[in-house]
């Protein structure tokens, strides 16, 4: 079964979802960050064999600026939730 195609957004953004195997920390170190961010821009828009656009990044489409700010915050304290840091504004300090 295909997957299902993914929604449009009216902003353009969308919020994308992913977690590392059984937990463990996707990124080691800050090169693997930026390493992810370029893989993820050159991979934006991937097509199948027939042309039609496909991926398995699990995302949602961000429409509107209210939606946007709310999935800030979430985003942000995401490590919080997490235990990775007491508060969101020491998060990098302590990742790094």
């Amino acid at each position: 079964m295909p997957r299902q195609a993914r929604e449009e957004s009216g902003t353009g953004i969308f919020h994308v979802m992913m977690r590392g195997i059984n937990h463990q920390a996707i990124f080691e170190d800050e090169e693997d960050y930026y390493q992810f961010i370029n893989i993820l821009d050159r991979m934006r828009v991937r097509y199948d064999d027939e042309g039609n656009p496909s991926g398995s990044n699990k995302s949602e489409p961000v429409n509107d600026m209210a939606y946007f700010t709310v999935l800030l915050r979430y985003i942000h304290q995401n490590p919080v939730k997490a235990g990775f840091a007491d508060r969101v504004k020491h998060y990098a300090s302590e990742a790094a």
